[in-house]
């Protein structure tokens, strides 16, 4: 099956409304199915950080205080896109010259980091997690939130979704 690509414009529709900061860096991106994201993904990710010296500890997994929330956040997009890139290892020019194709064209991942405010009693703070842009059960577009601190999709209370304040795609 072809993967599935989305444009930006399509990515805004699907955000909480009131986000200022909201940027692209691709013109379209190739979706990755949610049981894919948030199984296989997810572990293959949890292995990349362990061959790099991350290990797994205690109640935050992954957390340093020189690695943690906004560093786990860009490095599960990153790996997500190092995925794509090996699924379409032909570049433009490769392509044109041998008349063989990738699977697909999209520039990037629906796989973006988002930033919003944990409010307590007496206290905020911010964190950093993911967002993806997948077909759900219904095959209709969602958006879902992914912890890469090893707890996996996560739902947002409506305070958490509407203090987001910065999307990057």
């Amino acid at each position: 099956m072809k993967p599935q690509t989305i444009k930006q414009a399509d990515i805004k529709k699907l955000l909480p409304e009131g986000i200022k900061n909201v940027f692209f860096s691709d013109a379209d991106y190739a979706m990755f199915n949610e049981t894919f994201l948030i199984q296989k993904g997810l572990q293959g990710f949890k292995k990349w950080l362990k061959f790099s010296g991350i290990e797994s500890v205690g109640q935050k997994r992954y957390w340093k205080r020189n690695y943690d929330c906004d560093n786990l956040a860009n490095a599960f997009k990153t790996y997500m896109n190092l995925l794509h890139a090996k699924a379409n290892p032909l570049s433009f020019t490769e392509s044109f010259k041998t008349g063989k194709a990738n699977e697909t064209t999209a520039q990037g991942v629906a796989i973006g980091v988002i930033y919003f405010e944990i409010k307590g009693k007496k206290t905020s703070s911010q964190h950093a997690i993911n967002i993806a842009i997948t077909r759900g059960l219904r095959t209709k577009l969602v958006p879902i939130f992914i912890e890469p601190n090893a707890a996996g999709k996560i739902k947002l209370t409506k305070k958490e979704r509407e203090s987001i304040w910065y999307v990057n795609f």
